[in-house]
């Protein structure tokens, strides 16, 4: 578009202070969460005048459809306009509080480990095939030291998830009515808890249950409804 302008500045703070402090007049500011890559993102902004906006990659992905390309500035020029589209009717970014960040750290460290625990699992398959070299042996070694050194912290990390939602009241009781619904195990009741900061962010039932992929929708077409 005319006037457009792209910019590319380092991912660290004195480098984005840097980059506001050009502009003096208010900002519509949207985003991907994209996890730890936008900490230093909410760090600045987070005391700042600008309205700021952060949508799901899933949100995204559906708002926009089917796109053709993609790169970071491909991907940064349909956020800009998907947010000056859509910003007057969502809502608006504010800082979790102390509990939650905590919350979301605890659980991106616990996500990464459970990843990597997949991958030692599907590396045992490949063992099988290494006989003929003999090195099977001595890596699958290496393999259950690393499965058992995580599996340590798994548990580590899932006790200092219990007891920081066991420490906050509200978190706490939110937690026992979720587990209490059969089907919700204790990962769903943490990530729902992260993600809605303890359903503070989406306060209606028919927009959680639809955020949780639950909401009942009619089904009046197709040959598999209909027969």
């Amino acid at each position: 578009a005319k006037g457009q302008q792209s910019f590319v500045i380092n991912n660290e703070q004195k480098s984005i202070i840097r980059f506001f402090s050009d502009f003096t007049e208010e900002l519509i500011i949207g985003m991907e969460d994209t996890g730890r890559y936008n900490w230093a993102l909410y760090d600045v902004l987070k005391d700042s005048r600008h309205r700021v906006f952060v949508f799901s990659p899933l949100h995204l992905k559906k708002s926009m459809g089917l796109v053709r390309g993609k790169n970071d500035k491909i991907d940064a020029v349909r956020i800009a306009a998907f947010t000056y589209k859509n910003y007057q009717e969502l809502p608006q970014w504010k800082p979790s509080g102390k509990t939650i960040q905590t919350l979301k750290i605890l659980l991106t460290e616990r996500n990464s480990r459970v990843k990597a625990k997949r991958q030692l699992l599907k590396q045992q398959y490949d063992y099988a095939k290494m006989k003929h070299l003999g090195i099977d042996q001595s890596l699958m070694v290496l393999n259950k030291q690393q499965l058992a050194l995580l599996n340590k912290q798994l548990v580590m990390l899932e006790s200092r998830i219990e007891a920081l939602i066991g420490s906050d009241r509200d978190m706490n009781n939110q937690a026992k009515l979720m587990r209490s619904i059969p089907g919700v195990g204790k990962v769903l009741c943490w990530m729902m808890l992260a993600k809605t900061e303890a359903f503070t962010i989406i306060t209606e039932s028919r927009k959680m249950a639809c955020y949780g992929g639950v909401a009942p929708f009619s089904h009046q077409s197709g040959t598999s409804v209909r027969g």
